[in-house]
């Protein structure tokens, strides 16, 4: 299972891959997730460990933080990605693409590797 993870400029994305589709997606502004209770980790809600984290994060440090405080509880390390101009087979046509989110056929690419490399390990 992949816990997926996508902070953006106004909305957080989250959802779990289980090889055969997406499960448990969730959405909410960022002003919820900044101010959501420290109490309730919105990504155990539904689900336990996750093999493999994959985050995407563009709404800054305080995001970057809880996502860091959410995510500790599992015993997978979060892979951290960045916005770039070119990676799996995906071009982005941002100017600045580290400023902007992750092209979602990037994020897939990453995700079906990963479940790809749990099938073989």
């Amino acid at each position: 299972m992949i816990l997926a993870i996508d902070a953006g400029n106004s909305r957080v994305k989250w959802g779990w891959h289980d090889g055969h589709g997406w499960s448990s997606l969730a959405t909410v502004s960022l002003i919820e997730f900044a101010a959501a209770n420290h109490d309730i980790n919105p990504f155990a809600a539904t689900h336990e460990n996750p093999q493999r984290i994959v985050i995407s994060n563009v709404a800054g440090e305080g995001a970057h933080q809880l996502l860091i405080n959410w995510t500790r509880i599992f015993d997978a390390e979060p892979l951290w990605l960045k916005g770039e101009a070119e990676r799996c087979g995906v071009t982005s046509r941002y100017d600045r693409p580290e400023q902007l989110g992750i092209p979602c056929r990037y994020v897939e690419n990453l995700v079906l590797e990963g479940l790809a490399r749990i099938a073989l390990s």
